[in-house]
């Protein structure tokens, strides 16, 4: 009888042993078009935003619409040769426009995150990364999709409340208007100026994931 026993310990150790050993699980990618709407929340809660996000990898642009408070509606394509405008449609004609050396984030933009766990956000269980120590990124366990992500410096949050895959944003909202392309130009005139006086520093490089950060 004790060898019989002895037999199958041994058995099952070296089933055990044998077992490949289980590896991190890895952030879905983004569909390479989908739209989704996002609650956000600046860092000590004061302060909300309903975001419509429109992301179309094909085409190279990423358009962020922005409802504040009580406040204004504001649009904010980024495309993907680093160009970014912010401007308003009502008759401020406010604009401004941004130049990055780095476009819109990949639809694999969250891939090399540090995987850290698993937590509950906003009541589904979520694989958790961290994003380069500057955005933590929620996944539902179940379905891959997006719950949300914070942002480590300041400590906001967006929350994902709609995730549609596939639907892309009628090409006739991504342009800006035309009040806008003064300002580019201005922008243009200002970077060859500190390019050439030997001050470039390199400055309007920014981390992928900051492509996503919402300003309070």
């Amino acid at each position: 009888m004790a060898p019989t026993i002895l037999y199958f310990l041994i058995l099952f150790t070296c089933t055990i042993t044998s077992s490949p050993r289980l590896t991190d699980p890895t952030p879905a990618p983004w569909p390479e078009q989908f739209h989704s709407t996002l609650i956000a929340e600046n860092g000590d809660r004061t302060q909300r935003e309903i975001i419509e996000l429109w992301y179309d990898w094909p085409n190279g642009i990423s358009m962020s619409i922005l409802q504040r408070q009580l406040g204004q509606l504001l649009y904010g394509p980024e495309w993907n040769n680093g160009t970014s405008f912010s401007y308003s449609l009502d008759s401020s004609k406010e604009c401004r426009v941004t130049q990055f050396s780095v476009g819109i984030v990949r639809p694999n933009w969250v891939q090399g995150a540090k995987y850290i766990g698993q937590q509950y956000m906003d009541g589904f269980l979520c694989n958790v990364w961290n994003k380069v120590e500057f955005m933590i990124y929620y996944e539902d366990v179940v379905s891959k999709r997006p719950v949300a992500w914070t942002f480590l410096e300041g400590g906001g949050i967006e929350h994902v409340m709609t995730f549609e895959v596939g639907k892309v944003l009628d090409h006739s909202y991504w342009q800006a208007p035309v009040y806008c392309f003064n300002d580019a130009a201005e922008l243009k005139k200002k970077e060859m100026h500190t390019k050439s006086s030997g001050n470039y520093s390199g400055s309007s490089v920014r981390s992928l994931a900051m492509n996503l950060a919402v300003e309070f």
